[in-house]
């Protein structure tokens, strides 16, 4: 739906899925996955890495009034990182897998034929198109994410354990507030999403900058959230499971001494 442009082709996500499957088969609602799978298992990895080390880094706080700065900052720096190892070439690929889908007669027959063509074409700059919007959504998202997941997790312990330090904090507990962290995070940076799949699905070269006003001149400020309920959608049930497993995982590491 990004994607659309001011054509307007899709009212709403369930007619595209709808009209997708009619004209494509059902498969096409599927191109792009094997890259989002492999990207999303990799972008975890370096995401929870990389903060818990900037955190340590920037030190324990003991009164509670430095974490949520230090938490943004920790997110800021997760969010580049992970933006210049993984997030930028899986999404380019995906997103141009997507867009290709899109034609009348599609050029890809599949992630690793996508990928090698378009950096056959094109080189490593195919594989890192977008890098701009890419790094600017990646250090908001978790600049806010972070940010966020953090007051909320601090507020919840301060009223669940009570002064008990000991108490576990029910799984539940994570799976809203991480939840609750996606949600605001998405409304915040869906601008910067929608600047970024342009960018990626289009062969012609633009910045950041070209792109925002074009968008905003053409097709008016609600562009910026095009298809930020689909997103929405998926980023809830995301944010719930992966800060819970996150959380789970680590209190099972300190049973275990690691």
């Amino acid at each position: 739906m990004q994607l659309a442009g001011n054509k307007g082709k899709y009212a709403n996500p369930l007619q595209c899925a709808v009209e997708i499957s009619r004209t494509r088969g059902i498969l096409a609602l599927y191109r792009g996955l094997p890259a989002l799978v492999i990207g999303t298992a990799s972008k975890g990895a370096v995401r929870f890495t990389v903060f818990e080390w900037v955190r340590w880094a920037l030190g324990e706080d003991h009164d509670g009034i430095a974490g949520g700065w230090k938490n943004g900052i920790a997110g800021t720096a997760t969010g580049i990182v992970e933006a210049v190892l993984v997030v930028t070439p899986t999404e380019a690929i995906k997103t141009r897998l997507i867009a290709d889908q899109n034609t009348e007669k599609p050029r890809f027959r599949g992630m690793l034929h996508g990928t090698a063509t378009i950096f056959k074409e094109e080189g490593l700059g195919g594989i890192y198109r977008g890098a701009t919007a890419v790094i600017a959504r990646q250090a908001a998202n978790q600049a806010v994410r972070f940010t966020v997941y953090g007051t909320l997790k601090d507020v919840a312990e301060k009223k669940l354990r009570d002064g008990n330090q000991t108490s576990a904090i029910p799984w539940w507990v994570h799976f809203i507030n991480g939840s609750i962290s996606n949600v605001i995070t998405t409304y915040a940076t869906n601008p910067l999403d929608v600047i970024k799949t342009r960018m990626q699905a289009h062969h012609e070269k633009s910045n950041l900058f070209h792109v925002f006003r074009s968008i905003l001149k053409e097709e008016g400020g609600k562009a910026f959230w095009r298809g930020v309920t689909p997103r929405l959608g998926r980023m809830i049930i995301a944010g719930g499971v992966i800060f819970t497993v996150y959380e789970e995982t680590c209190t099972i590491l300190q049973k275990i001494g690691m």
